[in-house]
């Protein structure tokens, strides 16, 4: 077996589900003997009819689990999968390519750890839009990795954490691998649903709403780095979160006062981690900073920041004191 696709369901209704499946039906110019599709079901509640996708023919293993969120269901896949890779789908996506199986079937021959391509963002917030994601190293869409590898190097998704999870897994897989191989053609689209965790009160506060969840998977992440060992990673790593977050705050929403609430939880989490890793962040060389807050500030612009109304300095204490 070279491919386990896993895909996790929870309440989500057939007719979202229902892409996915047509997607896989129309894959061309592989053999479905080599590929298995895992079905894992987060919970009792709102199950799929195991009929409704056993009508493709396509192979089709089901379990279903108690609820313990997404992370949960994804690790029951790993855990089952038989194939020499594994790749995790969300069960309200799609391929956006009918040849995409086959490109990662093809790349697999190669035996990288971790097959990566370039996918698409479908958005219907404020009008239709699609985003194009290249050499993303964050998201878990549109990316396949060699089950022994992740076996050998221990990565899991973090149970505790139930948003913002694929981020830190999926960037500690890249560091700790140097064989990586990229498709630079869309395979893949991380469709729009209103419904889903990330996106039921809109895209425009989901970060500021969220962001404890992100600095428990930025903690997580740190924490690995340290386990393992990886010191100089560690301090680089925990200088990009620092000026990550610092970039964060200085975003619209976080600047808006009808999200003041949302905010100051936001600040105790940041302060909470900085705690942790100030040492660590503070023993990096000036000239590893400096590159890093330039890249930080980069994607920082690109991703909606409209200015700077603070130093680095200034943004620590005033979070300190919130």
């Amino acid at each position: 077996m070279k491919l386990s696709i896993i895909i996790t369901h929870y309440n989500e209704p057939w007719r979202t589900v229902k892409p996915m499946f047509d997607s896989l039906s129309l894959q061309r110019g592989i053999d479905w003997k080599e590929i298995e599709i895992i079905v894992v079901q987060d919970g009792e509640d709102g199950a799929l009819e195991r009929h409704l996708y056993a009508a493709y023919g396509l192979p089709v293993s089901a379990y279903t689990i108690p609820h313990g969120g997404v992370s949960t269901a994804r690790n029951h896949g790993l855990d089952e999968a038989q194939g020499e890779y594994v790749m995790w789908c969300d069960c309200d996506d799609m391929f956006c390519q009918a040849f995409g199986l086959n490109m990662f079937m093809t790349a697999i021959k190669d035996e990288p750890d971790i097959i990566h391509s370039s996918f698409i963002e479908e958005s219907d917030y404020k009008g239709y839009h699609l985003f194009r994601h290249e050499n993303d190293m964050c998201f878990v869409h549109g990316k396949a990795f060699r089950k022994q590898f992740l076996i050998d190097t221990g990565i899991r998704f973090p149970t505790h954490i139930h948003k913002h999870e694929d981020g830190a897994m999926v960037r500690l897989a890249f560091l700790k691998t140097e064989k990586h191989l990229y498709i630079s053609t869309p395979l893949y689209t991380w469709a729009w649903n209103p419904e889903s965790v990330m996106r039921k009160n809109g895209v425009e506060n989901s970060l500021v709403e969220t962001y404890p969840e992100l600095m428990k998977s930025r903690e997580w992440f740190l924490d690995q780095l340290a386990e393992s060992g990886m010191e100089e990673e560690l301090k680089k790593q925990t200088a990009k979160v620092v000026f990550d977050c610092y970039y964060d705050f200085q975003k619209p929403e976080f600047i808006d006062p009808e999200n003041t609430k949302y905010v100051v939880k936001d600040a105790k989490a940041f302060s909470e981690l900085y705690a942790k890793y100030s040492e660590v962040y503070l023993s990096n060389d000036v000239k590893v900073l400096v590159e890093t807050a330039n890249k930080a500030r980069s994607e920082a612009y690109s991703n909606g920041m409209q200015m700077e109304h603070m130093t680095i300095g200034q943004f620590i204490e005033t979070v300190k004191q919130m």
